[in-house]
């Protein structure tokens, strides 16, 4: 395998990898990346949601919605998939209230 020193993460290639990391279920590796480079990120959107649906996929429902609210409070404008993983977050929970969360 060929490695790529010169290749610098951005907000195109990070939320990919997160995406990928959690089809795969790598919590773990997911965080890895999410830790290395999340905070430097300006467009975070799309690294947002991969965080999200990464962790409700992976059981990790409380962290998920910590995230939805972490995207509201900060400069974050999710999207459905944002709201879907947010949503299954709550259902896992058990905490919905009248459709609210």
């Amino acid at each position: 395998m060929r490695v790529f020193t010169r290749l610098l993460p951005n907000q195109f290639t990070v939320p990919m990898v997160v995406s990928a990391c959690s089809e795969v279920r790598d919590l773990v590796a997911g965080m890895i990346v999410h830790g290395l480079v999340f905070d430097e990120m300006h467009v975070r959107d799309v690294a947002w949601t991969a965080l999200v649906i990464g962790y409700v996929s992976n059981g990790e429902s409380v962290n998920g919605l910590r995230c939805v609210f972490e995207m509201y409070r900060g400069d974050g404008r999710p999207n459905f998939r944002t709201l879907e993983g947010g949503s299954q977050a709550c259902g896992d929970l058990e905490v919905v209230y009248g459709g609210r969360c």
